[in-house]
C-alpha cells in the first residue's frame, strides 16, 4: 500500500464512507451520505444531492456541498466552505 494516495469516489445512489487517508479525497454521490474519518496531507471535496456530510478531521481544506441534509465538520487545519 502506498504511503500517500489520492482517492476519487463516485456513486449514483449509495453512501460513501472513507477511513484514514493520507492524500486528497474527492467524493460525489447522487443520493447517499458521505462520511470521512481522518484525512492528512490533502484537501477534501465532497458533494451529495440528497444525503448528509460528516467529516471528523482534515489536515487541509474542506469543500462540502449537499442539497438536502446537514453538514457536520470537526477539526480542520485549512479553509472550510460548506453549502446546504
Amino acid at each position: 500500500m502506498p504511503v500517500y494516495y489520492n482517492v476519487e469516489l463516485n456513486t449514483g445512489g449509495g453512501s460513501i464512507n472513507v477511513g484514514d487517508i493520507n492524500g486528497k479525497v474527492e467524493a460525489d454521490t447522487s443520493g447517499g451520505s458521505i462520511s470521512v474519518s481522518v484525512v492528512t496531507g490533502g484537501d477534501v471535496n465532497m458533494e451529495t444531492s440528497g444525503g448528509s456530510i460528516d467529516i471528523e478531521k482534515v489536515d487541509g481544506d474542506v469543500l462540502a456541498d449537499t442539497s438536502g441534509e446537514s453538514i457536520d465538520i470537526g477539526e480542520v487545519t485549512g479553509e472550510v466552505s460548506g453549502d446546504t
